[in-house]
């Protein structure tokens, strides 16, 4: 099973658009993508991905695009695939 951040990652790839955080959650448990008890998934997804972006500055997976609105950093997973594809054999 996928963590927050994971599931919010393979959310907003498969969406390609930016999504409000309680619509990455919705779509993380109906596919099956995420798993939870907590009181509160909508909150943590929020907290994980504002911590991630707090923390992490511009080498974050994500962006904030409005308030409670996030995307995809694109340029630091283009950077992650290209590092990627030259460690392949």
């Amino acid at each position: 099973m996928n963590t927050f951040k994971q599931s919010a990652i393979e959310i907003l790839k498969k969406a390609k658009t930016p999504l409000h955080y309680n619509k990455i959650t919705r779509q993380a448990l109906e596919l099956g993508i995420l798993e939870t008890e907590g009181a509160n998934p909508e909150r943590t997804m929020n907290a994980v991905i504002t911590v991630d972006i707090n923390t992490k500055a511009d080498g974050s997976d994500f962006i904030r695009t409005g308030r409670g609105i996030f995307a995809l950093n694109i340029n630091y997973l283009r950077s992650k695939d290209r590092s990627i594809q030259r460690s392949s054999p």
